[in-house]
């Protein structure tokens, strides 16, 4: 899928644009934790543990726990968030079968017998990582809460065959939830359980939690994305407010989205990141800059396009009668279909400018890919090697205010190899909007 159907997507699936009835803003962070079975029943009848320090300290030092994943995405009433951490994890379905014959390479005196062992012809690929979506709205005097989780890691490798007809394929391991809650901001409430598959009894249950905080009320906006931008008088370009956006992809040490979260979520995060930055903490990964009307729809993509074979032709033997005629035993497996992937930065927005003239609700899709690695499966072939990509998927409609940097959205990145979270690190999604005349 090309990077403006992957956008146009995630505007159709959560991002409502210009909404007169969003008054409220609200940040969902999911957290997934590892616990002793007993430890996790104990809570679930009893009760969760807030204690009684800071927010860094209740997420660190939780006894009995071992935190595994944070997620975090803001969002207004009324709207969906989302937020995707993933590997795309390419794996052979279709395997051409290993073959016996005889064939002769310069330097062989007489034809002896080869294998062609079982190469790879047909691939698909599948998602590791994390999805998060949740949806607030105003319900009898209060906020209910939308959330859903779906996590995908592998697993492990199963091998069908034996020898040179070997054909590995992988396994995965899904967890998903959805639930609603009226949350009580600022605290933790059990959403789900599951027993994960690890011989380390400590950790044995996987608990996920759920806690939401006020982003304050919403001032009012106006807008229409179909407005017509020559509609001043005598057809001239009607004077409105052009707005600057600029996003900001930065991976820290998970210490800094702490220290972020005490100081509150609307809190300015330059000062942090500058300070990580220096310390070596930190460091920027990608960044966006575009400039649109109040009430019209941009977007900004720097990408390069990946072109990749996901088809062969099955391997074939050469055959030679005597050197130096003759040619390789086993010659590289023509590629029979293609695919491109866009690899990099593509950004989508609209934004409208409040009637207070300082406030900006933005509706943002961003999606970033890059490519990791090639991966090897099978005997060495042309046609065993595939691609791994990691993307980030961020779909929000969020209320900044001119000037002032905002986290929109933090998750824990994925490992390369297995789709794992690496809980000790977190990415960091800053919004800026900057107001201007066009």
């Amino acid at each position: 899928m090309s990077a403006r159907c992957v956008l146009i997507a995630a505007f159709a699936a959560g991002v409502n644009l210009l909404r007169a009835e969003a008054d409220i803003q609200i940040g969902l962070l999911l957290e997934r934790r590892a616990a002793a079975t007993d430890t996790a029943v104990s809570m679930m009848a009893s009760g969760i543990p807030h204690g009684a320090g800071g927010w860094g300290e209740q997420i660190e030092g939780w006894e009995g726990t071992r935190l595994l994943e944070l997620c975090y995405v803001a969002g207004t009433s009324s709207s969906r968030s989302r937020v995707g951490a993933n590997i795309e994890h390419v794996y052979p379905i279709e395997w051409d079968p290993a073959e016996i014959g005889r064939s002769v390479e310069p330097g062989d005196a007489e034809s002896v017998v080869r294998i062609v062992p079982s190469s790879p012809t047909a691939f698909d690929a599948r998602y590791l990582g994390h999805q998060l979506e949740f949806e607030a709205r105003e319900a009898g005097g209060g906020t209910m809460v939308s959330v859903a989780s779906d996590s995908v890691t592998i697993a492990g490798e199963l091998e069908y065959g034996s020898g040179p007809s070997a054909a590995k394929q992988p396994l995965f391991d899904r967890r998903a939830l959805s639930s609603q809650l009226r949350p009580r901001f600022g605290k933790r409430e059990l959403i789900g359980a599951h027993p994960l598959k690890t011989a380390d009894a400590e950790h044995a249950t996987e608990m996920v939690f759920a806690s939401a905080y006020p982003l304050g009320d919403l001032p009012a906006f106006e807008g229409d994305p179909d407005a017509d931008p020559f509609a001043g008088p005598q057809g001239l370009v009607e004077l409105s407010p052009s707005i600057a956006v600029r996003l900001e992809f930065v991976e820290a040490d998970r210490a800094l989205f702490l220290e972020l979260m005490e100081a509150g979520p609307r809190t300015d995060p330059t000062g942090f990141i500058d300070g990580a930055l220096e310390k070596g903490e930190a460091k920027p990964i990608v960044s966006s800059y575009l400039r649109l009307r109040s009430g019209q729809r941009g977007k900004a993509e720097d990408l390069h396009e990946f072109i990749y074979p996901t088809e062969f032709e099955p391997s074939e033997f050469g055959i030679g009668f005597s050197p130096p005629d003759a040619i390789p035993a086993i010659p590289q497996p023509p590629a029979l279909m293609f695919e491109m992937r866009p690899v990099g930065l593509a950004t989508e927005a609209v934004a409208v400018v409040g009637v207070d003239e300082k406030s900006v609700l933005l509706d943002l899709a961003a999606n970033y890919v890059n490519f990791i690695r090639f991966i090897d499966y099978g005997h060495g072939g042309a046609s065993d090697i595939q691609p791994v990509f990691a993307s980030w998927i961020v779909a929000v409609s969020v209320a900044l205010q001119d000037g002032e940097p905002m986290l929109v959205s933090a998750f824990t990145p994925r490992d390369h190899e297995f789709g794992a979270p690496r809980s000790d690190r977190i990415v960091l999604l800053i919004a800026t909007v900057g107001l201007g005349k066009l």
